[in-house]
């Protein structure tokens, strides 16, 4: 499709080329001007792009702020740093700059445009840098700059680090060359003052790996070393056939005609000509076929009014027989519902008394078991039992386990176990329960489990009489939908019976800092953060078969805390999806899609259905979808999620957003952390990185701060001594 080219030498056909419709993108205009009459940016506005239009001049910046209102428009200037600074205002806008007489730029134009008319005055300046640490919360997709004559201060204004524009556009002739000649430009003379003017300031984009891929004879373009693979847009001339001019009022283009290229301004003067003719026609050309509608329109209501009336006695006779077997149905139903309702009555009170009797039996086992296991541990202290859980303090009431149930209807996440008894995850064949335990006996205090499942109505506040200590697990920042099946902190920790037990409540250990930093806000208790220790690890993930393997495989494991629709709103590439579930049932996990897909307002999965195959595995088995896949999570939030612990371990290339509690257990330079879906697969298609991420794992995953002797040690030495 063609586009409507409002720029002066046609750099938004370019960058169309480059982004190629993409109708999300970001942009920054340095030296923005008009916001149509030779805008770089219009046409990507028109697409619904968005960005920061930097514009010193009042008049255009009131016009920017009135036809823009979707961008950032900022009435400053930009330079190396922030600071304020004399502006000259030319009786030309577009020409206003820092910079005035008796410089090399202004000798160029003498006083064709910088005359007496001029007026200067102060203004504000600040460094690209700085605008973007307060605006920019995307990547950037372009950066214009256009700053007659002041380039240099502008890019040593730029953090290239940390800011990445992938295409750079910069005015690259002296300021105001083209107007101030009064012939056409020879190839040498734009060439000279090319080389002339870019040498001034091009060794800044040099250094931070950006390369020229084009100069189009007033501008120079140039791509990030990152996405280098763009320069083929930019091979080929713009041609006619790529672009149409916008329909421009005569009258503004008559204002700013010292400024637009002749060839530009007499093709839209001639074509305005014969505006006022083609309207008139255009408008008889309707009138014309709406009467013949009109006409076309009655005839046929005419013929078919009778064959309407028909219908509808028709269809009323059809609707009152199917009201009457509707009420015929209808107290049917009411019968069987009511003798349903009295079944269901007799029936609870019958699972009731089957309960009670249950747990009678449950609570005279475990007496029975804990008898005999102290009696085996007393007569073998060598043997440190791994597979068990402690012993409870309290009978299990049948309150306990229908609070369990209830609240973690969502939030098991194998191969982690919650246990009521001992309360605390198990993690593969390492039991931390027992081993944080017998630490904490070491120093005299008492280890209840997870704070989520101590406080029950059955709860016998007297085992809290002495010093005890609990770990919390269960995650803080999660989607307001979610929350019902999340614990509500504020909740326990403003509890009467937690306010009647915490006096001798000595530690909360946590496996993020994130929530231990959530949780001291809540309590006054020491709260102490300790890292999960990583799982044994057991089959490696291999470069050499992801290499060799095709078609490779992205695979989303797992359910809890997670966005299950992230998989699916990956964009279209190479990759084959999968989504791995790993503890859901069929059923099961086609109803937490549902509940997600109502939450989130939208069918996401009826028009992807097909892009995504969905896979059934024990947890045992993970490691067998390591050969040729890489991993992919989106989650709501964690604490110290198994499958990214298990990556670790195995140094599997794992797509991650980047969550406080993820930046704490994969680093801050972990390279595949991502910001949106985009950015996701973008990394995914890069074999180069998901090979250094491999490598950055197999170098984490050594870490002193996962081994198990490091996760004692912290414990030994935690809070609770104090």
């Amino acid at each position: 499709m063609a586009i409507v080219s409002y720029a002066q030498n046609f750099e938004d056909v370019l960058l169309n080329r480059v982004f190629k419709g993409k109708k999300d993108g970001f942009y920054i205009d340095a030296g923005a001007a008009h916001p149509e009459i030779l805008s770089v940016t219009k046409w990507f506005y028109d697409l619904g792009w968005r960005g920061i239009n930097i514009e010193p001049t009042p008049t255009f910046f009131e016009k920017l702020t009135k036809e823009r209102q979707r961008d950032i428009n900022l009435n400053l200037a930009v330079g190396s740093k922030n600071e304020i600074r004399t502006f000259y205002e030319s009786e030309v806008q577009e020409a206003s700059s820092f910079i005035y007489k008796n410089t090399e730029s202004a000798n160029l134009i003498a006083n064709n445009i910088l005359n007496d008319k001029n007026k200067s005055y102060n203004i504000e300046v600040q460094t690209i840098e700085s605008i973007c640490e307060r605006y920019c919360n995307c990547p950037i997709d372009f950066l214009k700059i256009d700053v007659e004559g002041f380039e240099k201060e502008v890019l040593e204004g730029c953090n290239f680090k940390k800011f990445r524009p992938i295409v750079i556009v910069i005015e690259a002739i002296p300021p105001f060359s083209g107007i101030s000649l009064s012939s056409p430009f020879e190839g040498e003379d734009i060439a000279y003052l090319n080389e002339n003017e870019t040498s001034k300031w091009e060794q800044i984009l040099i250094d931070n790996e950006y390369k020229k891929v084009h100069f189009d004879g007033i501008n120079c373009f140039y791509i990030r070393k990152e996405d280098i693979y763009l320069e083929k847009n930019f091979s080929i001339p713009v041609n006619p056939y790529e672009f149409t001019f916008p329909n421009f009022e005569i009258e503004e283009l008559q204002k700013n005609q010292k400024i637009i290229p002749p060839i530009l301004y007499n093709l839209v003067e001639y074509s305005l000509s014969y505006k006022s003719e083609i309207n008139d026609l255009q408008e008889e050309i309707k009138n014309n076929q709406t009467e013949l509608t009109k006409l076309k329109t009655n005839i046929r209501k005419y013929n078919t009014i009778e064959n309407e009336l028909s219908s509808i006695r028709a269809s009323l006779e059809e609707t009152k027989k199917e009201l009457d077997q509707a009420n015929a149905r209808f107290y049917k139903i009411e019968y069987y519902y009511k003798n349903a309702v009295e079944k269901l009555k007799e029936t609870q009170l019958l699972a009731l008394s089957y309960r009670e009797e249950i747990y009678g039996y449950k609570n005279s086992f475990f007496k029975r078991f804990f008898s005999s296991k102290k009696l085996f541990k007393k007569q073998n202290p060598s043997v440190l039992d791994f597979s068990t859980p402690s012993a409870p303090e309290t009978t299990i009431s049948s309150t306990i386990i229908d609070d369990f149930e209830t609240s973690y209807t969502l939030s098991n996440d194998a191969p982690y176990l919650i246990n009521p008894n001992s309360g605390l995850h198990y993690t593969f064949q390492e039991n931390l329960s027992e081993i944080i335990n017998e630490y904490f006996a070491k120093n005299g205090v008492k280890f209840v489990g997870e704070i989520e499942t101590i406080l029950t109505p059955n709860t016998n506040v007297g085992l809290f009489n002495s010093p005890w200590g609990c770990i919390a697990t269960a995650s803080t920042h999660v989607p307001t939908w979610y929350k019902k099946n999340v614990l509500n902190y504020v909740q326990l920790f403003s509890s009467p019976m937690m306010k009647q037990i915490s006096a001798n409540c000595k530690c909360i250990l946590t496996f993020s800092e994130t929530l231990a930093n959530d949780l001291s806000k809540l309590t006054d208790k020491p709260v102490k953060n300790i890292m999960h220790p990583l799982p044994v690890s057991g089959k490696k993930w291999s470069p050499e078969k992801y290499t060799s393997t095709n078609p490779k495989q992205i695979v989303q494991p797992g359910h809890s805390m997670r966005c299950l629709h992230a998989i699916y709103m990956l964009p279209k590439s190479e990759f084959k999806k999968i989504l791995l579930s790993t503890t859901c049932d069929p059923e099961k996990l086609n109803s937490l899609l549902t509940v997600e897909e109502e939450k989130l307002g939208n069918e996401f999965r009826k028009p992807m259905l097909k892009s995504v195959d969905i896979v059934y595995d024990d947890e045992t088995n993970i490691e067998n979808w390591y050969d040729g896949s890489i991993f992919f999570l989106h989650l709501y939030d964690a604490s110290a999620d198994l499958i990214v612990l298990k990556c670790i371990a195995d140094n599997v290339p794992l797509l991650v957003n980047r969550l406080p509690s993820m930046i704490e257990y994969l680093g801050v330079d972990y390279p595949l952390f991502y910001s949106c879906y985009n950015e996701a697969i973008e990394k995914a298609m890069d074999a180069d990185l998901i090979i250094q991420a491999h490598e950055y794992l197999k170098k984490r995953s050594a870490e002193h701060c996962f081994s198990l002797n490091y996760f004692t040690s912290s414990i030994s030495n935690s809070i609770i001594k104090n």
